[in-house]
């Protein structure tokens, strides 16, 4: 029995049983201390990462009233979150929202959606 090698863009797209992409966020690259929506609504997302690339404390929320005691925290210097379908069912196509203890802190998003 011969085992074919695939890719993994063809691993992935083989589970899903359509095409995904992975793509970084461009446009927001920094949060400060007023609430900014860092990922709009998708229902096309399956899921994503946000890394905490800053020395602040970052709070992420899927409702524009994050704040410091209304979020998930992502630690400074490499925190971050994921979410997935697979663990969080429908809440990686929401809207998130991002705000962070300083302002011009660095953030870094990935997103993972069917094309």
């Amino acid at each position: 029995m011969t085992l074919q090698r695939q890719s993994l863009r063809e691993l992935v797209n083989e589970e899903f049983g359509t095409p995904v992409e992975a793509s970084d966020d461009p446009e927001i690259t920094e949060v400060g201390t007023t609430a900014l929506e860092v990922l709009r609504l998708n229902p096309n997302r399956l899921g994503f990462t946000t890394f905490n690339l800053s020395s602040a404390k970052m709070y992420l929320m899927f409702s524009p009233r994050v704040s410091s005691t209304n979020g998930f925290v992502l630690g400074p210097n490499g925190g971050f979150a994921t979410f997935f379908y697979k663990n969080d069912a429908m809440l990686p196509g929401r809207s998130w929202w991002i705000i962070a203890d300083a302002g011009s802190s660095a953030l870094k998003t990935v997103e993972y959606q069917t094309t």
